[in-house]
């Protein structure tokens, strides 16, 4: 394993179940847990509407993880990973290219959608 490929990776799908009563519900299920390189590319800030005293800020990063090749992986998926703090980060996948077409690594473009803060 290259050692830029240092992050454990968890790629999620969205599974929807039917209760007994037909009622159905979706929930984030693992697909598969990989390494990965994850870079960030860019991010962008937005102010939103003035709430009790202060601005709510939505930030957007896109960002750039680099894996092997996997079948399956679709950008109705996203993506969970644990940052260098701790923290733990969520994707939407938005894009998959198979680099070189060769089917030796994929890179999943990904969009964060939303650390909302004050």
């Amino acid at each position: 394993m290259p050692t830029s490929m240092r992050h454990r990776i968890t790629i999620q799908e969205n599974v929807t179940s039917e209760d007994e009563l037909g009622g159905r519900s979706s929930n984030w299920q693992p697909f598969m847990t990989v390494w990965g390189e994850i870079n960030e590319l860019e991010g962008k800030r937005f102010f939103g509407s003035q709430t009790s005293g202060s601005y709510d800020i939505f930030l957007f990063t896109n960002t750039k993880i680099k894996i092997r090749y996997r079948a399956g992986i679709s950008p109705s998926m996203r993506v969970s990973y644990n940052s260098y703090g701790g923290q733990s980060k969520t994707l939407v996948i938005e894009g998959i290219l198979d680099d070189g077409q060769n089917h030796r690594f994929l890179t999943l473009i990904c969009r964060n959608l939303g650390d909302k803060g004050t």
